[in-house]
């Protein structure tokens, strides 16, 4: 203490003395420690400080009796740091606030001496060291506030201890290690803020038992695991903030308890998964962040219906358009994931959701666009190359869906299909391509593993027609392929197709006319059809309308390609016949 201060501390101890002892000395000296170490002279405000007055006229300490019971003094430039002498005011009762100042240094483990505080507020310093584990004896106290530091280290597990606390502010600082178990274990706990720390490990399973809780913010951390399914108990909640963490694994069903929730905020972690549908039925959700994570599948309907939902934040996830086309008009759904390019036979296809009519393919080969395909997901590629293909959806029209690459080494050689009849019982196969190949016939009794039967010798030939005499085959559907190899070595395979070989006056189908059709096709049969289906050569099956009697199908509304008609009698025999709609 300099001289000057020893002076006005003499002269302050004198006139108190002469006005009776107004306040307890031990009081009076914390004070003007407390003036001294926070640059008293430089306050703001200062009305009164270190003078003969009394203390109750000193700004911002309100004294009951002979004793210091408040002391209020946020906003007013205190710098240096805060005294050991601050635990000798032991009858501080309702608040000890410094907040928003700049106020160094660590808190002093003397601060455990206010048994009977109620409030503390040191946010908005630069506080650092750790927090003292005699944080722990503040019995009494219910707003404890020291965001907005440095604050470094654990979170003492006597936090646990502050039975009366109702909100807890340590956000924005350096904590470090796991969340407490002791934390969940705060009845009255109202408010719990955590955010913007180091903090790392779980969210204790604990959690459950802070039933009065209204929010819970632990965002910007490094917490790691999943929601305990504790969640659901705390139906009080109105706000989870978990946000930007590590947090993974699938969302717990028992969030649906939450039915006070307003403010779902889950965005940037690794949760993966299904949306579970409770969640979108929520009744008092307004804001749901959930994008950048791994989820997917169909959105659940809830989420379109729910009319109190207005801010709702889907993009970056592993969402097609399965749910988007409903909740378009409320939602942030853009961009999302890769999604799969998959090859099936000579064709590719991705799976993209929401109804197919909505949905346009552009086809990319080597960066540049060679096909733009409505309503269909399947492309057969007409050349070696890289392929990858983008999908618009026209509800959804602020997502474009982007899949990743293909690369097509061998050669599709079906431009033109490979188209087959029956010819006296024995199959007759003609096929048309744009490039000169050697040609393989290949045949298999159930399309999965096939035998070379008929080679072509003639490399110069870009078509080929023939006759596969019944000899080779077996009665039944018979499959074929053709097998190409041009000058490069480079190899492909047609589509197949199923012929049906045996007696003509048995067969399900004898003929299929026009071929190629435009708009509709006509079935001509030697045996009685119970049922029938027409496929794309995706695989896909497509909308159709069928009757005993229907010797006709209405083809108009499908897109340009190739399709097999699938037919099959009342004692289960089958019968496949391609067509072509152009």
């Amino acid at each position: 203490m300099n001289l000057l201060s020893r002076v006005l501390l003499a002269l302050f101890c004198f006139f108190t003395f002469q006005l009776k002892a107004q306040i307890f000395q031990q009081d009076s000296l914390a004070l003007v420690q407390l003036y001294d170490s926070t640059n008293g002279k430089n306050w703001t405000i200062k009305t009164n400080w270190k003078t003969a007055l009394p203390v109750t006229k000193w700004f911002g300490i309100s004294v009951v009796g002979n004793r210091v019971t408040s002391i209020v003094l946020p906003n007013n430039n205190l710098t240096g740091h805060i005294p050991s002498a601050i635990g000798n005011l032991t009858q501080l009762t309702f608040d000890l606030r410094l907040e928003n100042n700049s106020i160094t240094g660590s808190i002093p483990a003397s601060i455990g001496n206010l048994t009977i505080l109620k409030q503390l507020n040191f946010a908005g310093n630069q506080l650092s060291g750790v927090l003292p584990q005699e944080i722990g004896n503040l019995a009494k106290i219910t707003y404890l506030d020291v965001s907005f530091n440095k604050i470094t280290g654990n979170i003492p597990a006597t936090i646990g201890g502050l039975n009366q606390l109702s909100s807890l502010f340590l956000n924005v600082n350096k904590l470090s290690g796991n969340i407490p178990s002791t934390i969940c274990f705060l009845p009255n706990l109202l408010f719990c803020y955590l955010d913007y720390n180091q903090l790392s490990g779980g969210i204790p399973p604990q959690i459950g038992n802070l039933t009065s809780l209204k929010t819970f913010s632990a965002s910007n951390n490094q917490l790691s695991g999943n929601i305990p399914f504790s969640i659901g108990n705390l139906g009080n909640l109105a706000t989870l903030d978990v946000s930007v963490n590590q947090l993974s694994d699938t969302l717990p069903p028992t969030i649906g308890n939450l039915t006070n929730l307003i403010n779902l905020k889950l965005q940037y972690n690794q949760f993966n998964g299904f949306l579970p549908k409770v969640v979108g039925d929520l009744p008092k959700l307004v804001s749901c962040y959930l994008n950048n994570n791994r989820f997917k599948g169909k959105i659940p309907s809830g989420f379109s219906t729910n009319a109190n939902l207005t801010n709702f934040q889907l993009q970056n996830n592993q969402f097609t358009f399965a749910g988007i086309e409903d909740v378009a008009s409320k939602a942030t759904y853009s961009p999302q994931a890769i999604i799969p390019l998959q090859k099936k036979g000579t064709a590719l296809l991705v799976e993209v959701g929401g109804n197919p009519a909505n949905n346009v393919f552009t086809w990319y080969r080597n960066g540049i666009v060679t096909a733009t395909i409505p309503a269909d997901s399947s492309f057969i590629p007409s050349s070696t190359g890289k392929y990858h293909v983008t999908v618009s959806n026209a509800v959804a029209n602020m997502l474009v869906l982007s899949s990743d690459t293909i690369s097509i080494t061998t050669l599709p050689i079906n431009l033109i299909m490979l188209r087959g009849t029956i010819s006296n019982g024995n199959a007759l196969l003609s096929w048309q391509t744009t490039e000169k190949l050697h040609f393989t016939v290949e045949y298999s009794v159930d399309a999965r593993d096939f035998i070379g039967i008929k080679i072509d010798a003639l490399t110069n030939s870009i078509n080929g027609i023939i006759n596969v005499q019944a000899s080779v085959t077996h009665f039944g559907v018979n499959y074929f392929r053709i097998k190409g190899v041009n000058q490069q070595g480079e190899v492909g395979y047609s589509n197949t197709i199923g012929l049906f070989l045996g007696n003509q006056a048995n067969e399900l189908i004898t003929s299929v006319f026009p071929n190629p059709a435009r708009t509709s096709i006509h079935i001509r049969g030697g045996g009685s059809i119970k049922a029938l289906a027409v496929y794309a050569f995706s695989g896909k099956q497509m909308p159709m309308s069928f009757t005993q009697n229907n010797t006709s199908i209405q083809i108009s509304n499908y897109p340009k390609g190739y399709y097999f008609i699938q037919v099959m009698n009342a004692a289960g025999k089958k019968e496949i016949v391609p067509f072509e709609k152009n």
